[in-house]
């Protein structure tokens, strides 16, 4: 079966995400060797040289199958990336369009080898975790077929496990991925999807079955099927009436509020909104446990939207988790800043700062430093740079009388914001107290990044702060000895986004692991237009034959 044309890209995200979290919880970690053992060989040399044709042999070398998998799906979805970006419709593209049609074809051809590989695997959850995920990538090349055929086999392995005596936190989870799969096939994934749905009336503990009937019914929502998005509203509102815990409950009535609202029901939304408030009154939050006052925490997030902000904000002193009350206090300035109310946003910052100042023990001054450093990037990302610039200099002062205040990771954090707000020299100088180079060479590539992305960074100023990050950048990638291969792929991603692209194709040369070169050709074949490494060929075709040559 060929694949059809390509359709947006918006809902094939989600299982990219989901099988990056199954392989980074099925794997202790990825492999380092390059002396995996392959898989039938691919014939590269039917394709033109080509990062994405790399990126495949590399793929099959790696010996661990979550993390072979991940990167075989990463393929596919690079290519189908790449072709959205570099549309034909660009004349001086039209000669490069076989690259990226041969790119497809690889992309395709690297969905079916996972599929046989996921097959393999001795865990039936395992497996229908990757079936799920998978049939997005296919359902991404128009292979409704495929994508049907390994839900249907996901549904098998996953319904036999909904009894009075099991569907525990894991089976719903997969249930819900399952769920969600199945509406993006459409029709023919219907009568599937009714009897997932089915499934969720056995679960026993009646917070998971609330939380998955009011998540579906957002799916239904979505899918313009108000009628169903309904039925299972008012069972929802039936099982959050049987659920024992006040948190819990309270939770449950809040988001089912917001789902209501989401169907225009203001009504109902109102109803149940002042169900959940009526319960959070009753709850004695600082006799909660920390994990109830999550609970807790989030459901009041979700009242939030619906007009909620002052009244839910007044119980913030009630939280007894300094965590929870930090949480809160940034969503709600958050949520100002998005509804153009800055001095509102202002008021809980101040409030935030000052908990932090109040916090005991020998650890309060590290608290205060990186609450510091939060609000200044939420005013940064809110379009307001000189409060941003005024706590960036606060701590970097603060930091020179105490160098313990922030760990290398916080002092990597500060340096990007102060990179992007174009406090060079003290940027420098932070640089240097970071003593890790594996951080420093993360901190680096980030702001490069970061810089790439801005806009309004194309005069002069900003090309030479730029090629300064570069060159720092290498530096101290020449100096690594230990997380060299991941910090070479971020480097290698960050020089392409900011048009470095031989720079980006040498560091790729040095990457040993498999994986970690698999995943760094195949961002690059969407970041780099196609036709720019055209003087590389000789280069990237030497680094094909290097790695067909990987022994079995």
């Amino acid at each position: 079966m060929q694949p059809g044309p390509s359709p947006p890209l918006n809902h094939r995200r989600r299982f990219l995400v989901l099988l990056t979290i199954l392989v980074l919880s099925g794997c202790a970690s990825t492999p380092v060797s390059r002396r995996a053992a392959p898989i039938p060989s691919f014939p590269w040399q039917n394709y033109e040289p080509s990062l994405l044709v790399l990126a495949r042999i590399a793929a099959d070398t790696i010996p661990d199958t979550y993390s072979r998998v991940f990167a075989l799906s990463r393929i596919a979805q690079e290519a189908l990336v790449a072709q959205d970006r570099w549309a034909p419709g660009d004349d001086q593209l039209q000669q490069n369009t076989t690259q990226l049609s041969q790119g497809r074809e690889i992309g395709f051809d690297s969905l079916q080898q996972s599929i046989g590989m996921a097959q393999e695997i001795d865990s039936a959850l395992r497996r229908a975790e990757l079936f799920s995920a998978l049939s997005g990538d296919f359902l991404g090349y128009q292979a409704a077929e495929q994508a049907l055929s390994l839900l249907k086999q996901a549904a098998d392995l996953v319904f036999p496990l909904f009894n009075p005596d099991e569907a525990q936190g894991r089976e719903v989870q997969i249930l819900e991925d399952l769920i969600y799969a199945l509406f993006n096939t459409g029709t023919a994934g219907y009568p599937l999807l009714r009897q997932a749905v089915q499934r969720i009336y056995l679960i026993q503990d009646y917070t998971l079955r609330v939380r998955l009937l009011t998540r579906t019914a957002r799916e239904y929502q979505q899918l313009g099927s108000g009628q169903r998005a309904g039925v299972l509203l008012q069972q929802a509102l039936a099982g959050a009436s049987a659920i024992p815990h006040p948190a819990d409950r309270f939770q449950a009535y809040a988001q089912i509020a917001l789902r209501f609202q989401e169907q225009q029901d203001s009504q109902e939304a109102l109803r149940y909104a002042e169900k959940a408030y009526s319960i959070l009154e009753e709850l004695a939050i600082d006799t909660l446990t920390p994990a109830q006052q999550e609970t807790v925490r989030q459901g009041i997030q979700d009242l939030i939207p619906m007009g909620y902000a002052g009244q839910t904000g007044e119980y913030i002193q009630y939280f007894t988790q300094t965590t929870e009350q930090q949480e809160l206090s940034l969503y709600l300035a958050e949520y100002y800043f998005e509804q153009g109310e800055p001095f509102a946003a202002e008021i809980f910052l101040q409030q935030v700062l000052q908990r932090s100042r109040q916090i005991p023990g020998p650890q309060a001054l590290q608290t205060q430093a990186l609450t510091t450093l939060r609000i200044a990037g939420l005013y940064l990302e809110n379009n307001d740079p000189l409060i941003a610039q005024y706590y960036v200099e606060q701590l970097i002062q603060e930091l020179q009388q105490n160098p313990a205040l922030l760990d290398d990771f916080g002092k990597a954090d500060l340096f990007v914001l102060a990179s992007r707000l174009g406090i060079t020299d003290a940027a420098t100088a932070l640089l240097a107290r970071i003593q890790s180079g594996a951080v420093r060479a993360s901190a680096l590539s980030r702001a490069l990044e970061a810089l790439a992305q801005e806009s309004g960074s194309q005069d002069q100023a900003a090309t030479q702060q730029r090629q300064m990050l570069s060159d720092r950048l290498v530096a101290t990638l020449n100096t690594l000895e230990n997380q060299r291969d991941q910090s070479l792929l971020n480097a290698s991603l960050a020089l392409a986004r900011t048009g470095q692209t031989d720079a980006a194709l040498e560091l790729l040369g040095t990457i040993q692991d498999p994986y970690t070169l698999s995943l760094a050709a195949s961002n690059l074949f969407s970041i780099i237009p196609p036709g720019t490494l055209q003087p590389q060929t000789d280069r990237l075709r030497n680094l094909l034959a290097e790695w067909d040559r990987q022994p079995s």
